[in-house]
């Protein structure tokens, strides 16, 4: 429970950062990146060398929700 209130926590503090931005667009293009991040960080452990790949390309692929 408390490894489960801790990575809440972190991603709480990570969204807020997010949000510290001048426009809607760069929300918008930021929490896109985000989402696509929290996806990719609880992918199965079998494909752990894709989720390794796209972090740590230059740009974060994005989806469309």
């Amino acid at each position: 429970m408390l490894s489960f209130m801790s990575e809440a926590q972190s991603v709480v503090r990570e969204l807020k950062m997010l949000l510290e931005v001048e426009s809607l667009d760069e929300i918008k293009k930021k929490m896109d990146k985000f989402y696509m991040v929290t996806i990719l960080r609880a992918i199965y452990p079998d494909f752990e060398h894709v989720r390794d790949e796209l972090l740590t390309r230059h740009e974060i692929p994005f989806m469309d929700a």
